[in-house]
């Protein structure tokens, strides 16, 4: 009996989601746009992106020398068409707000190049419902040694 009462309280610890929860679609469009940016797809950029947004990336590998870049979204839409070695980012286990059309995506990564990790960090999405369809609106990210991955909670392999 003491089994089950625990069992029960463990699942009302955490409340149902409530109307209008469309955190898999949230998570949809973020995946989506890290797999879009990592295969180039202009297109596909494009279409996940909102307005005239930024990334703004923050290396903090060495902290004496802390580091931050602005790219504005419209860069982000050009097509690359240099050749590029593979570029792989994998996403750990998201925290995720959400408020009707608004969302906050929190999650650890872990970036690798041509098979080698290269770096980790926290990815931070801004993303935003619009005619019915889910758009990232900015994106903070840090960039921090792979001493750090584990610390971090970053996915372990790029598989």
């Amino acid at each position: 009996m003491a089994l089950v009462l625990a069992a029960l309280s463990m699942a009302m610890a955490a409340p149902p989601p409530l109307p209008g929860d469309e955190r898999t679609e949230i998570l949809a469009s973020v995946n989506a746009l890290v797999d879009a940016l990592a295969s180039n797809d202009h297109e596909a950029v494009q279409a996940l992106l909102e307005g005239e947004g930024s990334m703004i990336r923050h290396d903090i590998r060495d902290p004496r020398k802390t580091d931050q870049t602005v790219t504005p979204f419209a860069k982000l839409r050009e097509p690359n068409l240099r050749d590029q070695p593979v570029m792989i980012e994998r996403l750990g286990i998201p925290t995720l707000f959400q408020r009707g059309p608004i969302a906050q995506v929190w999650v650890p990564y872990r970036f690798s190049i041509s098979g080698k990790l290269s770096h980790c960090g926290i990815d931070a999405f801004t993303v935003v419902k619009r005619d019915d369809r889910w758009r990232v609106a900015s994106i903070v990210y840090t960039v921090e040694n792979t001493d750090k991955c584990k610390e971090l909670a970053a996915p372990e392999s790029d598989d």
